[in-house]
């Protein structure tokens, strides 16, 4: 029988048809019927008794033995970050572990804030939120994103809705929905969320019963659109100013011990029609009346009580039908007899009363609305074009471009403390980063804001009775700014 020869030999077939061995890898010879590595080629380096190539070899990473398997990182592990979980695999580059998705388009230092490979190899965030602003990836988690407050918030996507993540009642990340009647706050954990929806335009009427002496709630709607009276401290009812569809958010912090919210949705029936008179009982610390003016013009509003109290200072706001503020009135007398009053133009249609304290109402309470002198006025003033304001109302003005700006002119029939406040068409959002000056007609400026509520600007001042005065509203930095509307209070 032929027995091979392989010393020196590199393993294979030989002229006998023999075989050396099991065979050898490249380079390797048979000595004593055994693979040893013979010269390595150029770049690599003998590891194991094999050829390594160190700047990519995964077993042999910078250095022979250095498996790169080993080189996840234990806090990311600890963390429920694993290899397998994240669908990502070892690589050697140029002599350093690294772990790349399987198309090599991302490591794992991306994982953690890429909104392609978010926690996952190919793991796209995309919530579908109806907000349709853009997902995020942080600490590989995928987030939805909403504006709070004038800011971009992270959220988390429920329902094809986005919710304003970090708050400790809402688990799994989605918040519960606010129900009719009492919503506990429990402390010491008073970072609540809540949310609710709207099917159709409507309203809700909200409540701070907070029974401390501190606490704050904010609203906002999850496509961003913040209106600026969605926000209530402690004892204050308010009505929201919700037009649109959609859901919200409400959220409470700084109670400095438990409460509830109080929430109802607002059916708001016609009580009477102006001029006339309507008695009410508190409901929930709040007296709710809704009353019909048959024809636009000078009307006088007032509010006493009939046994009723309240605790702390009284105040009641004037609600145009879309449910939008345009008067405010505070009493610190609260409202004995009829000392709590508004005179000024209403316009022809549904107008709401909201009277709260600031630790809320109750007992019996009487709205009247009367002409002025109880006189009806034959001749109804017409409606003021918006460049021509004699009282309380939303006036609208257009957009300008760049160092361009708008006046309104305001002449006011009655003396008294007014509120001017920018905001976007129907009074509701921003038109953009405003500056707003209040000046006589061609005379020196005699109050002046930028940013009061957001970026929206609010100034208040004593106007006289029969004195023309100019309303210039300016973009920040000589900006640009769009259609919007100047919303005057009393």
């Amino acid at each position: 029988a032929c027995v091979p020869q392989c010393d020196n030999r590199t393993c294979g077939a030989d002229g006998c048809g023999g075989e050396c061995g099991p065979g050898c890898d490249d380079d390797a010879l048979c000595s004593d019927g055994v693979c040893v590595q013979g010269e390595c080629p150029d770049a690599t380096f003998e590891c194991d008794g094999a050829c390594a190539d160190l700047l990519t070899d995964t077993n042999h990473c910078g250095s022979c033995g250095h498996t790169c398997a080993d080189e996840w990182p234990q806090e990311w592990t600890d963390a429920g970050f694993t290899a397998q979980a994240a669908n990502i695999g070892p690589s050697c580059v140029d002599a350093a572990c690294v772990f790349l998705c399987a198309e090599g388009d991302a490591g794992v230092q991306n994982l953690f804030d890429d909104p392609q490979n978010c926690g996952a190899c190919g793991n796209v965030c995309d919530s579908d939120a109806v907000n349709n602003q853009q997902d995020y990836c942080l600490n590989a988690r995928c987030h939805c994103v909403v504006t709070f407050e004038d800011e971009p918030v992270l959220g988390n996507a429920c329902d094809g809705h986005c919710e304003i993540a970090g708050y400790t009642n809402c688990e799994g990340g989605c918040c519960p929905t606010l129900t009719p009647g009492a919503n506990r706050l429990a402390i010491p954990d008073d970072r609540h969320h809540f949310v609710f929806d709207m099917a159709e335009r409507g309203g809700v009427r909200i409540t701070a019963q907070c029974r401390g002496a501190y606490g704050e709630l904010v609203a906002y709607r999850d496509d961003g659109q913040v209106p600026e009276l969605m926000a209530w401290t402690c004892g204050e009812t308010k009505l929201m100013p919700i037009v649109p569809a959609g859901r919200y958010g409400v959220i409470a912090r700084s109670w400095d011990v438990p409460g509830d919210i109080i929430f109802e949705r607002v059916a708001l029936p016609i009580d009477f029609v102006a001029p006339g008179t309507q008695e009410r009982q508190a409901v929930n610390q709040a007296v709710t009346v809704t009353f019909r003016v048959p024809e636009g013009g000078n009307y006088r509003v007032r509010l006493g009580s009939r046994g009723g109290r309240c605790v702390g200072w009284g105040k009641f706001t004037l609600y145009d039908a879309d449910v939008r503020a345009f008067a405010e009135v505070r009493d610190d007398d609260c409202w004995d007899g009829f000392s709590a009053g508004w005179e000024g133009r209403l316009a022809a249609g549904v107008h709401t009363v909201v009277a709260t304290g600031s630790a809320g109402i109750q007992g019996d309470w009487v709205v009247q609305v009367d002409r002025p002198g109880d006189v009806p006025d034959p001749d109804p003033e017409p409606e003021p074009e918006p460049d021509g304001i004699n009282g309380p109302g939303i006036y609208d003005f257009a957009a300008f471009g760049v160092d361009g700006s708008a006046t309104l002119e305001m002449t006011f029939a009655n003396a008294g403390a007014y509120t001017l406040t920018t905001a976007g068409p129907g009074g509701d959002g921003c038109p953009g980063d405003t500056i707003l000056a209040v000046r006589p007609r061609a005379g020196a400026v005699i109050v002046s804001n930028d940013d009061a509520i957001g970026v929206c600007s609010r100034v208040s001042f004593d106007a006289a009775a029969g004195v023309t005065y100019e309303a210039v509203i300016v973009g920040y930095d000589g900006g640009a700014v769009g259609d919007g509307t100047l919303v005057i209070m009393r």
